[in-house]
């Protein structure tokens, strides 16, 4: 279980296509989040589940991600 925060060394990981961090405690802005990602993972990450969280703000620009086809943000 995650609590406040996504790992930056989860943004490094250059061949992550899919990353489920629903049912945590994840309590980050969105774009704090995506800024935290946005290293080599942003050309190859798909699917991105961070539903049933408790994360604030709106949606940020996420274009950075080449390949996301599925963003799941419900139940924040």
């Amino acid at each position: 279980s995650y609590e406040g925060v996504v790992p930056k060394s989860f943004g490094s990981t250059c061949t992550l296509e899919s990353l489920d961090l629903s049912l945590n405690k994840l309590s980050e802005e969105l774009r704090v989040i995506f800024n935290n990602l946005s290293g080599c993972s942003r050309y190859s990450l798909r699917e991105l589940n961070l539903g049933w969280n408790k994360i604030p703000g709106i949606l940020p620009d996420f274009s950075m991600f080449l390949k996301l086809e599925i963003l799941y943000l419900s139940g924040n």
